[in-house]
């Protein structure tokens, strides 16, 4: 009913509620002294802790912030809740009885619709329902699904599992029917509006309540149990609302944050029943992002619950399997190449972790889910036992693409991977790694020094260029890469530029040589032809060059992921496909682009993304940058023999000198002669068409 809470309950609440019990659930605390408690600040980022209550009141007080205040304060601040909203959260979990009366300084409707208490309830209600429906013999396609996952009905119960229903307004409905108006079930995200009005958002799925710190239901993840159609998304979770951010809210953070403080470790796994499998093995730090990358948010608020110490030894591991006094954070990610791409990507985010971070991939690439199924609880915990820090990981995963047999693939290998090293921002870590790099490669330490010095000068030139400085810790922005719509079509009818859906902003990765070394630009041209031109160079014979004539192993990775992608006859079958269209050819060309570039995009993955990005950007030497150009028609094709040219040449050079190392008798003599009269055909035979 409408009315207003009582001064005497507020101050009952200050009283009997001890803030120790309420902030523990967001920050891991240690004690400061006999009367205080301190933790990593949950209003700012710190690896300091400089977060203080006071034990026997309710009073709490930042050294590094600033900010301050009583336990209702907290909660507000914490929570985004306003006063009433505090004070009737506190009450819940304190098993207060709160009373209402007419007038007083905290008047407010103790349930206003449209409020952050109204949305937790409809969720809290959708809640109840998915989960009296996996009872139904409607649900037999659920609990098949579940049965498939080795978990009974206790564990789903245990983790909140349901079904929603295979109904267009099952769930809409009851949430009707339990006075929820129209406009709070679709501000939730519990359902869509329609052509012919609202509809449930989730229908025939197994559904998962995703929860924060304190167990209020934020939202839902849902699987679909009919596979037979491609369109319909695997996975669907509940959108942005005015309670539910992605980007921050990790699933299992309810049943996870006391193992996390108690054992100083967080397991990061990809997915729902990756959580309840490594929970029902035992490894209670388990959780899950939902349906989006690894975030700094996420960071931010796992390093909170860690309590990272503040010592220099903060992120060393002690012996007898006891936790680093920093803790240990670690990711598992499928063993397939899109799990590693994922490690790639975590690697800069984990800088934000005072603490020891770890990749554990199971040798046969199974996910934790199935290897619970499959070989039982203690795969799940050997898995676990097995991880390995997560720039090991990152840098072999880098190494592991190069001969590292030969100098010349030792060379490649140690530039590419000295941008990585450059951007560990602890200097002392940075040290390590470059020693540990050095001796990997069989590399000089000086030489590998070197390296890295050279790509953080260059780092630090981009970044301060771009307005930000991500190796000395600052929150990098937007990726600034823009997609298409669904249908392919650019957001806007001016993006006429055959790269403009392959954006820069990103640290540069290619070498200086391919400015200032002659072979290394016409190898650099030939790409650039490529991205802008690739309906040109499908004439010629592009696709048919061999992949060690590009001596720049960015520039050798970058045609790579071209190969890899169909080569440029691909954009061929793109474009037909996009003419069936039957739109203006303008219109085609921008589209057939646009794909072409997001299908490059797709395959490169974080490693030779910024050097494919950055290729892409750079200009070409025509005023007019239409296919049908002829000017265009001539640079493209000439930047193709040259390479192919050059590559010929240095082979001939490499057979000329293999010969005369060869003894008169060596049986091999002859078949390298043959070889090197082969080439040196071609290249005659090439420079007579000139």
């Amino acid at each position: 009913m409408a009315g207003k809470i009582d001064d005497a309950d507020v101050q009952k609440i200050r009283e009997t509620v001890r803030i120790e019990d309420i902030v523990s659930n967001y920050v891991t605390l240690v004690r400061a002294g006999s009367s205080s408690m301190k933790g990593l600040c949950p209003f700012h980022d710190e690896k300091t802790p400089s977060f203080h209550i006071s034990l026997g009141t309710s009073w709490w007080h930042c050294f590094g912030c600033g900010e301050g205040g009583d336990l209702i304060d907290f909660v507000r601040r914490i929570e985004g809740l306003s006063f009433p909203e505090a004070v009737e959260f506190l009450a819940a979990r304190a098993g207060i009885t709160l009373h209402y009366i007419e007038g007083g300084e905290y008047a407010k409707p103790r349930v206003e619709p449209g409020t952050r208490q109204r949305l937790l309830e409809a969720n809290q209600v959708a809640q109840d329902f998915f989960t009296s429906q996996l009872l139904l013999p409607e649900a037999a396609s659920a609990q098949a699904f579940l049965e498939a996952k080795a978990f009974n009905y206790d564990d789903a119960k245990e983790f909140g599992v349901g079904y929603a229903p295979d109904s267009w307004d099952a769930l809409l409905r009851h949430l009707r029917s339990r006075g929820f108006t129209d406009q709070e079930i679709q501000t939730v995200g519990l359902a869509k509006a329609g052509q012919r009005g609202l509809y449930d958002l989730f229908r025939h799925r197994v559904t998962w309540p995703i929860r924060d710190i304190t167990g209020a239901v934020l939202g839902f993840g849902a699987r679909r149990l009919d596979d037979s159609d491609p369109k319909n998304p695997k996975y669907v979770n509940t959108p942005e609302t005015p309670i539910y951010h992605k980007s921050q809210v990790l699933y299992g953070i309810d049943r996870a944050r006391k193992g996390i403080g108690a054992k100083r470790q967080c397991v990061i796994v990809e997915g729902y029943t990756d959580v309840m499998a490594m929970h029902l093995s035992g490894v209670t730090t388990a959780v899950a992002t939902c349906g989006t990358a690894f975030t700094e948010d996420h960071a931010r608020n796992i390093r909170r619950l860690i309590g990272t110490a503040s010592d220099s030894a903060s992120s060393v591991r002690l012996p007898g399997g006891k936790p680093p006094r920093g803790g240990e954070v670690i990711f598992t990610f499928d063993g397939d190449a899109a799990g590693q791409n994922a490690a790639l990507k975590a690697f800069r985010v984990d800088q934000g972790f005072a603490s020891q971070s770890f990749v554990a991939v199971a040798k046969d690439g199974k996910d934790p889910c199935d290897l619970r199924v499959e070989n039982g609880p203690g795969a799940v915990q050997d898995l676990v036992a097995s991880r390995r820090p997560l720039f090991d990981f990152v840098l072999k995963t880098i190494i592991s693409g190069f001969d590292l047999d030969n100098p010349a693939g030792r060379l490649s290998a140690l530039r590419v991977t000295a941008p990585v090293v450059a951007e560990i921002r602890d200097m002392a870590l940075r040290r390590y790694y470059v020693v540990q790099l050095a001796g990997w490669l069989g590399v000089n330490e000086r030489e590998a020094w070197r390296e890295v010095k050279d790509s953080v000068s260059r780092l630090r030139a981009q970044q301060k260029a771009q307005g930000y400085s991500r190796i000395e810790g600052a929150q990098g922005g937007n990726s600034g890469l823009h997609f298409p719509g669904p249908d392919g079509v650019p957001a806007s009818p001016s993006a006429a530029s055959p790269t403009d859906s392959l954006t820069l902003n990103h640290a540069p990765s290619l070498p200086r040589e391919i400015d200032t070394d002659p072979v290394a630009r016409a190898q650099r041209d030939v790409l650039i032809a490529a991205l802008h031109f690739p309906q040109i160079l499908a004439q010629t014979g592009f696709d048919a060059l061999d992949p060690q004539a590009f001596t720049q192993t960015a520039l050798r990775l970058v045609f790579e992921v071209i190969l890899a992608s169909g080569g440029v006859a691909a954009f061929e079958s793109i474009l037909e496909a996009v003419a069936a269209s039957r739109q203006p050819d303008s219109h085609n060309q921008r589209v057939a682009m646009m794909r072409w570039a997001n299908q490059l995009k797709t395959q490169a993955g974080p490693l030779v993304l910024p050097a494919l990005l950055e290729l892409a950007q750079r200009p070409v030497p025509v005023a007019d940058d239409s296919p049908q150009n002829p000017e265009a028609q001539a640079w493209a094709k000439a930047s193709v023999a040259v390479v192919e040219r050059l590559y010929l040449t240095a082979q001939t050079a490499r057979l000329r000198s293999k010969l005369n190392r060869l003894d008169a008798a060596d049986p091999n003599r002859e078949d390298v002669f043959a070889q090197l009269l082969n080439l040196e055909n071609t290249l005659r035979q090439m420079n007579q068409e000139d």
